[in-house]
């Protein structure tokens, strides 16, 4: 659907019915609109193979698992479409320097490694065991002192796979995180008309991140740490969710710190998804943000039944003992819908890279709270964005 015909479909509704629309909703549409009427459909990251011999930057090697289609096309790699079976892969994606951090410059026609991202290896790995071989190898191969840890991200809404591979490596780089980088791609379509397709691919690759988990958890890890963004956080509830009902506990207890960024999932569902995960991950966290357009604009879109993401009631959120980051006031964001703040705002980037928020901080913040200290851990800034979860009132309130 192009965006004049949407947008007649919105004008044909609004004045075809006798209706009375809340103002706050009203303004959050003819906002958010704007954004949608330019983005229709994203244009994927060029991810064909260049030499970058010579010039200055860094490397970041991804291994990557999909249940994507396959595309014969190098520039795209894997298309939009569901695959039956789970490719897998390794990468290595070429940052340059001079791109500022929590931005990341996409190749589109053309690849100029001098000031774009770019795919410098690519290469396919044949079937589980052999994937399960090189990750445990990349493990082994770790600096000394490097703690073995294999960090999954899952993309959101309207993601290409090239994108979602270029931010996960972008992640990797600029939160300088430790161990090994896997990226979970699910079948997004990359259009923005497609968000039912999207929801429903997130669905239908609930198991395969289960089988994902499963094969990790027999790795020479010592913990897997993972981060979902938007539609992606559901794809990953659903799949925590099911290894819980199957009681694989050892799994969910070697996930840790479990990110949850601008979850866009209803809030009623995320409750009863998260209450069927035991044990939770440790820490759970999730970031949130008032200023978050995209939700804002999927909250209009359901009634104005507001998404986790948009931070509405973060006392329910901590009392299901979630560890809770409000970035609704940060105002850095390079992307201006503030959907992708998680990833590109220097503030937050400057607290993760002081170990600000860092899962021993975080840890040794509730341990204070447990001894009555005040989260002495937490100070400054952090204590105005960081809200700890409600486990201490809980335990003093459960009859066992």
């Amino acid at each position: 659907m192009k965006p004049a015909a949407i947008a007649g479909f919105f004008m044909s509704y609004f004045t075809s019915k006798p209706i009375f629309i809340d103002m706050r909703y009203f303004l959050t549409a003819l906002s958010s609109f704007s954004l949608l009427l330019g983005a229709c459909a994203i244009t994927p990251a060029n991810t064909t193979l260049t030499d970058t011999t010579g010039l200055s930057g860094s490397m970041e090697p991804v291994f990557f698992a999909t249940n994507r289609l396959p595309s014969p096309d190098q520039r795209l790699r894997f298309t939009g479409d569901r695959d039956i079976k789970v490719h897998y892969g390794k990468t290595d994606i070429w940052i340059p320097d001079g791109v500022h951090s929590g931005f990341v410059s996409y190749p589109k026609k053309s690849v100029k490694p001098e000031k774009h991202y770019a795919m410098a290896g690519y290469r396919d790995i044949n079937g589980d065991e052999t994937f399960l071989v090189e990750i445990n190898q990349a493990l082994d191969t770790l600096p000394a002192g490097e703690e073995k840890v294999v960090f999954i991200y899952t993309h959101g809404f309207r993601i290409p796979f090239g994108h979602g591979l270029f931010r996960h490596a972008q992640i990797a780089h600029d939160f300088e995180s430790e161990g090994v980088s896997l990226f979970f791609s699910w079948p997004s379509a990359g259009e923005t008309t497609k968000y039912l397709y999207d929801k429903e691919s997130t669905l239908l690759a609930r198991d395969e991140f289960a089988e994902l988990l499963t094969l990790l958890s027999k790795s020479n890890a010592s913990r897997i740490s993972i981060m979902a963004h938007s539609m992606g956080v559901n794809l990953t509830m659903e799949a925590l969710r099911t290894l819980s009902l199957k009681g694989e506990d050892h799994i969910l207890k070697k996930i840790s710190p479990l990110m949850l960024a601008a979850p866009d999932i209803d809030q009623d569902f995320f409750k009863d998804q998260i209450r069927d995960v035991r044990p939770l991950p440790d820490p759970a966290m999730v970031f949130v943000s008032d200023k978050d357009r995209a939700l804002q604009l999927s909250q209009l879109l359901r009634g104005g039944h507001p998404r986790v993401g948009e931070g509405e009631d973060i006392t329910a959120l901590r009392a299901l003992g979630l560890f809770v980051v409000d970035m609704s006031d940060f105002d850095d964001s390079q992307y201006r819908d503030n959907h992708d703040a998680f990833a590109s705002s220097p503030t937050l980037l400057r607290m993760i890279q002081n170990q600000q928020l860092s899962r021993d901080t975080l840890l040794a913040a509730e341990a204070d709270e447990s001894r009555e200290s005040g989260a002495a851990s937490l100070q400054g800034l952090l204590q105005s964005v960081i809200f700890l979860p409600f486990r201490v009132m809980e335990e003093a309130n459960d009859p066992k």
